[in-house]
């Protein structure tokens, strides 16, 4: 797989749970089809030691059956790295035992621009996958949560933190002319 589908509002959701659990790691699912993703469970990290590493919870692990049935696959695992970087850790790599689904890992180094990256991770072997449909960096996601409280629309805002121009198609983003995250 050379590229993983993650719609913009999976990757703002992705985001708000690993800024939810800071400062321990964030965790989950994503079903889908094929190299893309649909729908995001939330799981619960089941770590002695949450702020280094996750466990994921059987019973997130076991709402495949449910979406197995309607014909999805887990096309994704995702969790957070509080304060490291948006690459799989020694663990991580260990730990993979999925090789068929795309490892997501959020950063939380800048706590203001979440990073996320996408990785095949089979047999010990690393391969980043790109991110289609979403940026890597969030960083409008406090910018809507502040304009939400202030009932006021923002500017559009790119991933890297830059004022947006007229580019982008009317309602083009996830917000529907509010914030955009590319």
């Amino acid at each position: 797989m050379d590229h993983f589908e993650l719609a913009p509002e999976l990757a703002e959701e992705i985001s708000a749970h690993a800024l939810e659990c800071y400062p321990e790691e964030a965790c989950g699912i994503i079903a889908g089809d094929g190299d893309a993703g649909t729908k995001l469970y939330r799981g619960r990290n089941l770590s002695a030691t949450p702020r280094v590493a996750f466990e994921l919870d059987p019973e997130t692990l076991a709402r495949q059956l449910d979406f197995e049935t309607a014909g999805l696959t887990m096309t994704a695992i995702y969790h957070s790295h509080p304060s490291g970087p948006a690459t799989p850790s020694e663990a991580d790599i260990v730990q993979a035992l999925y090789p068929d689904s795309v490892t997501i890992v959020c950063s939380l180094a800048d706590l203001s621009s979440p990073v996320l990256r996408a990785f095949q991770i089979a047999q010990g072997q690393v391969r980043e996958v790109s991110l289609e449909g979403t940026a890597r960096t969030c960083s409008c996601l406090e910018r809507a949560n502040l304009a939400r409280r202030q009932l006021r629309p923002l500017d559009i805002w790119y991933g890297d933190g830059s004022p947006g121009g007229g580019v982008l198609e009317p309602g083009a983003g996830y917000l529907k002319g509010h914030a955009v995250c590319y």
